[in-house]
């Protein structure tokens, strides 16, 4: 009679154990998801309803019914869905039907996935995102392997540090991969695939920009999903009609190589490391993308600075770089802020990334692809 009741319960946490998608680790939201676009947006809406409806709560004070119908009636909405990865728009709807259409209906989530578009665009003359990454490997680190550190500022953001959190993808077919931003997200600004593949999203303003394109953080999803190497992720990005300027930072872990991609709606360049050691800040580098650069006042004197700081404490620490160094090195002002939303440690050779999420613990949480 023992041995049965043993053997249930084990069946009965195996069960629990297989079935839960939401759990947290030293307050991080880590949600996991599976199947179909709309199967992971309906999964997305039932499993994590809190998060996503405090999210809806926020941007519906912003964007109303009645100024919602208005967009929809002018042909607005249908103008953003034009250039929404089909893929996505399943997603989208799955969300929209976990919900009961309650806060966040179909539309509205359409909208609110081009919100680094209306960031960018019309909120550029006050504090946009502000963020530092490096790429280092080979002689850069003290035994070869890849790291790749970001810090995503964004002071803005507040209202959204309520829920940080992480999300394990598994969408059917395609890459696994981890991202790392708040519930309700479809797009990526920060993220790893089970390729090894790390993207993250840094803002750079620029005057080049349309209504008729794709927000960046689709694009990165699409790259978490499919890109199984760096040239594919650089393709990716810059065949895409992108709607607003930005920089990308890549690395790929088991290429040991990174870049960073600028990017515009109708330009692009590629930058590669040098001496094993990669950069980036949220202005442009390359010549043909400095002809647009916008952004707020200030705002490319205090990207010029924390560039110039990061550079420095790469030189210091060439040849000694490993977690605690790049951990040391991200968290040194001006790298470290208090703008800091969350700050990403990748290892891609192994398939983990450790994390430091604002509004969560002191704590870096390692997370895995698989």
């Amino acid at each position: 009679m023992k041995r049965l009741i043993v053997l249930v319960l084990l069946f009965l946490f195996s069960c629990a154990g297989e079935t839960s998608k939401l759990e947290k680790r030293d307050g991080i939201y880590f949600l996991k998801l599976e199947g179909s676009h709309y199967e992971i947006g309906y999964q997305h809406a039932t499993e994590f309803r809190t998060g996503v409806l405090y999210v809806g709560r926020f941007f519906r004070r912003i964007l109303p019914d009645e100024f919602l119908n208005l967009l929809k009636e002018s042909g607005f909405i249908k103008r953003l869905e034009d250039n929404f990865p089909e893929e996505l728009r399943d997603e989208a709807r799955g969300m929209a039907d976990g919900l009961n259409g309650e806060l966040f209906n179909y539309e509205a989530l359409i909208i609110a996935s081009y919100g680094y578009y209306f960031v960018d665009n019309f909120f550029y003359n006050q504090q946009l995102p502000m963020c530092s990454g490096f790429v280092a490997f080979g002689p850069a680190t003290t035994d070869g392997i890849l790291i790749n550190a970001r810090n995503m500022d964004w002071m803005q953001m507040d209202i959204l540090l309520k829920y940080p959190t992480v999300i394990l993808y598994r969408p059917e077919g395609k890459n696994a991969f981890i991202s790392i931003g708040y519930p309700s997200m479809i797009g990526v600004i920060s993220g790893m695939n089970e390729k090894g593949i790390a993207v993250s999203l840094l803002a750079s303003s620029s005057t080049d920009c349309t209504w008729d394109g794709t927000d960046i953080t689709l694009i990165l999803r699409l790259v978490m999903e499919n890109a199984d190497t760096i040239d594919e992720a650089e393709e990716m990005i810059t065949s895409a009609r992108i709607a607003s300027g930005c920089n990308i930072l890549l690395s790929s872990g088991f290429e040991k190589t990174g870049s960073v991609v600028e990017v515009s709606a109708s330009r692009s360049a590629i930058r590669k490391p040098e001496n094993s050691v990669l950069l980036v800040a949220n202005h442009y580098l390359s010549e043909n993308m400095k002809e647009t650069q916008a952004g707020w006042e200030g705002e490319l004197e205090w990207s010029l600075y924390r560039f110039s700081a990061l550079q420095k404490l790469l030189e210091e620490n060439y040849g000694k770089i490993d977690f605690d160094a790049a951990r040391r090195i991200m968290e040194t002002y001006p790298v470290g802020n208090t703008f800091t939303v969350h700050q990403i440690i990748y290892i891609p050779e192994k398939l983990k990334l450790l994390v430091k999420m604002k509004g969560a613990s002191e704590k870096y949480v390692e997370f895995k692809v698989k």
